[in-house]
């Protein structure tokens, strides 16, 4: 049963080409291509697990199941950034409100999120740790039906960023960083806006934009002072050190219990993923060796 409003139905009917007595079928339709890989654990059951994949691909299923296997698959390819996966990690800078979901103007407007540079000390956390607390803040929002059809806009404010910071950007970590974001998330990202930003800062953003797509260039915002937000955010949604007329405390408090009170939810997840199959070959391999043949057992990920 969706919790959509009647608006936000007849919004996602025109964006995203969703129609609620197909609802079921489209869901059944994806369903059935997960199912037929062999090396995919997810929470086929779920219903509104699938309908997260369909909205984020317009109902187009095979897009959305290759998205549901990417969104496994980066967890394979970047292990490391995965290990601490879970808010408790990142209890801190939540709590602080290094990173805050803002309210909205409108029922249909995009989750503004903000990330606060300026709350980051380099010397207690890496770059990793704050990709990662971004990348969980992102995942708990697109939970919410309402998200998953308005999308999200993200509000970086880079004040106070120094050149200690900006030296942990490398190439690896902007291409790993848009590699989850842009292709392996099951969001619509509507814009990034980039305030505050320091002389350097064209150097860092270069670094990220070539691994941007087309349509996200497109959507990017870089001011360089808080002044232009006031033409794409009401004075209402921003909070006061953008010229806004928001006292964050309380969203602070609330946003950070929200993200605590999720750990559970990260945990679960944690047991699907891609695992290993056998194939033919396999077996042949293991009939080998029995017989003297060649020692070890050999297996394939099943990948696209």
């Amino acid at each position: 049963m969706s919790s959509l409003s009647e608006t936000l139905q007849e919004k996602a009917k025109n964006e995203l080409g969703e129609k609620v007595e197909w609802r079921d079928r489209d869901i059944q339709a994806l369903r059935d291509l997960l199912k037929s890989d062999l090396a995919l654990h997810c929470p086929l059951e779920d219903d509104n697990f699938l309908l997260m994949f369909l909205r984020a691909r317009k109902f187009d299923y095979e897009n959305a199941a290759k998205l549901v296997r990417r969104y496994y698959e980066v967890r394979i390819e970047y292990p490391d950034f995965y290990k601490k996966y879970r808010p408790s990690f990142a209890k801190e800078n939540y709590e602080k409100g290094m990173y805050l979901k803002l309210p909205k103007s409108k029922e249909t407007d995009p989750v503004p999120l903000l990330v606060r540079l300026a709350l980051w000390d380099p010397s207690t956390a890496g770059i990793d740790d704050v990709i990662r607390a971004n990348i969980m803040q992102v995942e708990k929002v697109i939970r919410s039906e309402e998200v998953q059809v308005n999308g999200i806009v993200m509000l970086m404010d880079v004040n106070q960023l120094t050149w200690a910071h900006a030296k942990s950007m490398n190439p690896f970590v902007a291409k790993r960083t848009m590699a989850i974001l842009q292709h392996a998330m099951p969001c619509r990202v509507k814009g990034i806006h980039y305030v505050n930003v320091p002389h350097f800062f064209e150097y860092v953003f270069a670094m990220v934009k070539q691994f941007m797509s087309d349509k996200l260039k497109s959507r990017i915002h870089i001011h360089s002072s808080p002044e232009y937000l006031k033409e794409h955010f009401s004075l209402d949604v921003l909070p006061e050190s953008l010229g806004g007329t928001l006292v964050t405390e309380p969203y602070v408090k609330s946003w950070a219990e929200e993200m605590a009170n999720s750990e559970d939810e990260f945990i679960s997840r944690e047991r699907y993923g891609i695992k290993r199959v056998e194939t033919v070959a396999d077996n042949s391999h293991k009939q080998a060796d029995a017989a003297g043949g060649i020692t070890g057992t050999f297996k394939k990920l099943n990948c696209d």
